[in-house]
């Protein structure tokens, strides 16, 4: 099945957003910041369920080094598919914590996700 694109440059928000009930084939998120981003990846099972952003535990979060783009086909050795047992869902924030939900700037990242699914 081919992969279909998926595009966003970044709010000034954690810019939680519903990807559907896909999966993240792979990706390339460059980020424009002089500091460290991150990207943090949900998969919520309830029907309805929407993740909280510092409260619901990503299953994936991924490290965008300032100044730089960062390659998602990278993140985990021999990536074939990451699958969602749900809906798919990304957030973004300026730290690693679980807990983070500091916003990232308006434009600091452009995100391009690879989805495959409906």
């Amino acid at each position: 099945m081919a992969a279909r694109p998926y595009f966003l440059l970044s709010a000034a928000t954690t810019n939680l957003t519903n990807l559907g009930n896909c999966n993240l084939a792979g990706g390339y998120v460059i980020n424009t910041n002089a500091a460290t981003r991150y990207i943090k990846f949900y998969s919520v099972t309830q029907t309805g369920a929407v993740p909280v952003v510092g409260t619901t535990v990503p299953f994936l979060t991924v490290l965008l080094t300032a100044s730089v783009g960062t390659t998602l086909d990278n993140v985990v050795p021999d990536w074939q598919c990451l699958q969602s047992s749900g809906p798919l869902w990304f957030a973004t924030t300026t730290g690693v914590a679980f807990s983070d939900t500091a916003a990232v700037g308006a434009g600091d990242l452009y995100i391009h996700l690879a989805l495959e699914g409906p």
